[in-house]
């Protein structure tokens, strides 16, 4: 998929009705159901921005825990559904992003970057490194009294939680983790 550039205006066309509608709402793009007409893509062009949408300012966290997201990763773009994220690990200034299959994409946006994207209540920073999905925390268990290690489902080694963030994690984990 070649790159978009600034000023570009984009419109997809769609066979599929739910996850990638809301994914493409989010990004502020237009969209189009199949099957369409000539008529209706034409008025779909013509009612296109003259300038492209910005990010919107009225809302901190834009994603929901079911949405998709589009991730421009070393591989190429990805529609990746945030539920399959597992994690999100730091990679020098940029971030790899772990799903639950135990694939890994780096991704050339910042931990800061993400963690005011996803939803607070399923992504959680554990440490200035890593953000983990809530919901893939498989067990916990300290590693002395100040730290704690956490298994989550897709990555291979314990992601560890700083002291910051452990008193702030502890009401948030499953009940089930030992």
């Amino acid at each position: 998929m070649p790159d978009v550039r600034a000023p570009a205006r984009v419109l997809f066309v769609t066979g599929f009705d739910q996850g990638a509608l809301r994914t493409l709402e989010i990004n502020d793009l237009e969209y189009l159901i199949k099957p369409i007409s000539p008529e209706n893509f034409a008025s779909a062009l013509r009612q296109l921005p003259s300038t492209p949408a910005t990010s919107r300012p009225d809302s901190a966290n834009p994603f929901f825990c079911y949405d998709t997201i589009l991730v421009q990763t070393d591989a190429g773009p990805r529609f990746i559904p945030l539920a399959e994220i597992s994690a999100i690990l730091s990679n020098g200034n940029y971030s790899d992003v772990i799903l639950r299959c135990h694939r890994k994409y780096f991704t050339r946006r910042t931990m800061k970057a993400w963690e005011e994207l996803l939803p607070p209540g399923q992504f959680f920073r554990v440490h200035r490194q890593s953000l983990v999905n809530l919901t893939c925390v498989e067990a916990h268990r300290r590693s002395g009294r100040e730290t704690l290690a956490l298994s989550v489902t897709g990555v291979r080694e314990p992601v560890g939680v700083s002291r910051y963030g452990l008193a702030a994690l502890m009401p948030h984990l499953p009940v089930t983790a030992a």
